[in-house]
């Protein structure tokens, strides 16, 4: 996707942003604790975790490949750390920086080799132990272009090109790079239907 496509689909008024389905709430103990460090929002759209994450108190860096979003995202959380950042690239961060990560429904655009090459720098950025928390699009995702009976994986959503993951896949792709402690299915609405994902926690 280009990044003028891309930067496009940041012009949604505020009153339709998504709206936040509270998949964060279980850790809000944890981020709460981490007094040393920022949480990285990769792939941050319009800022709704981030948000959700400062108001928490917990010092946040969003990223995103659009300039329109990491500039809404700044003035909706009141703050100038966020950055523009392409994901499908080296992560422009020192090791171990962060001690947590967070990417919502951000990963599901690249090929497999490309997602590897992106968990392996976000393991690469964590610190040793952090917690990564992530969800991705779910092979039973009907509403946003997934076909379970098919055997492609992929789909064109609305012009925009999408993968959608099974938990053995999932965990392929991860392989050795992370501990996968959790994935689980769960069912969310912040985007006006019934959406189908896969929630992975891993360290």
């Amino acid at each position: 996707m280009s990044r003028e496509v891309w930067t496009s689909r940041y012009a949604t008024p505020p009153e339709k942003l998504p709206v936040y389905d509270g998949w964060l709430d279980r850790w809000e103990s944890v981020f709460r604790d981490l007094v040393d460090g920022c949480v990285l929002d990769l792939g941050c759209g319009r800022g709704t975790d981030s948000s959700v994450l400062t108001g928490w108190g917990v010092r946040t860096v969003p990223t995103d490949f659009a300039e329109r979003a990491v500039a809404l995202v700044n003035d909706r959380i009141g703050a100038r750390r966020g950055a523009v950042v392409d994901h499908s690239r080296d992560l422009p961060f020192p090791a171990a920086t962060f001690p947590a990560v967070v990417a919502d429904l951000t990963l599901h655009y690249f090929e497999d080799r490309v997602t590897r090459s992106i968990l392996a720098e976000i393991r690469r950025v964590l610190r040793p132990g952090g917690l990564f928390l992530s969800r991705f699009n779910s092979i039973d995702d009907r509403n946003y272009g997934a076909n379970p009976e098919a055997r492609s994986r992929s789909a064109h959503v609305r012009g925009v090109h999408k993968q959608f993951f099974t938990e053995e896949r999932l965990r392929d792709l991860f392989g050795e790079t992370f501990s996968i402690e959790e994935i689980r299915s769960d069912l969310t609405n912040c985007y006006g239907r019934s959406k189908a994902v896969l929630e992975v926690v891993a360290r």
